[in-house]
């Protein structure tokens, strides 16, 4: 028997099954592997934190995230039985007058009513300061002190607790606040920026504004205005301390 024509014929199939099949094959292999949905879609990122605006008050649990806020009042980590934030109500300043600070080592006169001190400063405790200073180095501002002016420093800027700074704190590096303390002016840390408990930075007459790369708040801050973390800000709670 010549298995020749079978042969034939079942070349002849197999050549028809791929003439066939073989238009279908991308359309498979696409359904298999979608490489151009793939290559459309974008590696997940993080979303950016959105922005958080009231025309009333903002509450920020402990732990939360944030980037952007703005309100009259922004209450950081308060409890919920703490009694509420009432706008317009001053915080006492102090209960009695200051001594006022002893002239500065090496002070030059600086703008309208100001100082400038090269290298660190340092203020004391429970003194009274008048007119605005600028640092070159870090400055320190004593516990319970109070500054009626700016102040400016370089390298860094500490504020002790329960101290009242009535204008605006400014540094081209990190600020750190103790707890308690008053601050009436802006607030702008080139790098981290730390607050106290019960901070207080503005007031509800006069709004502030409060500006760093990354911020750390602890509980019971207030804040009357906006904020703006370049990167990310976190409100810390009892278990970070």
């Amino acid at each position: 028997m010549n298995p020749g024509p079978e042969l034939a014929l079942l070349g002849f199939l197999l050549l028809c099954g791929v003439l066939l099949i073989g238009p279908f094959a991308p359309a498979w292999l696409e359904w298999q592997r979608p490489t151009d949905r793939q290559a459309l879609r974008p590696a997940a990122a993080a979303e950016p934190l959105p922005e958080i605006r009231s025309d009333r008050v903002v509450a920020m649990a402990r732990h939360a995230s944030f980037r952007g806020i703005e309100a009259p009042v922004i209450v950081f980590g308060r409890h919920r039985d703490a009694p509420p934030v009432t706008a317009g109500r001053p915080r006492p300043l102090h209960d009695h007058p200051l001594t006022p600070h002893p002239p500065l080592p090496g002070a030059q006169p600086w703008g309208d009513g100001g100082w400038r001190v090269e290298g660190d400063c340092t203020l004391q405790d429970h003194r009274h300061w008048q007119g605005s200073l600028v640092v070159t180095g870090v400055l320190s501002v004593g516990a319970g002190a109070r500054v009626q002016g700016d102040i400016k420093a370089h390298r860094g800027i500490v504020i002790g607790m329960g101290t009242v700074v009535t204008g605006s704190v400014i540094s081209d590096q990190g600020i750190r606040v103790f707890c308690d303390a008053v601050i009436g002016g802006p607030v702008l840390a080139e790098s981290l920026l730390q607050l106290g408990a019960g901070v207080q930075l503005g007031s509800a007459r006069a709004p502030t504004s409060v500006s760093a790369c990354d911020m750390l708040v602890d509980d019971g801050v207030v804040v009357h205005g906006s904020l703006q973390a370049a990167q990310a800000g976190l409100v810390r709670g009892p278990s970070w301390a």
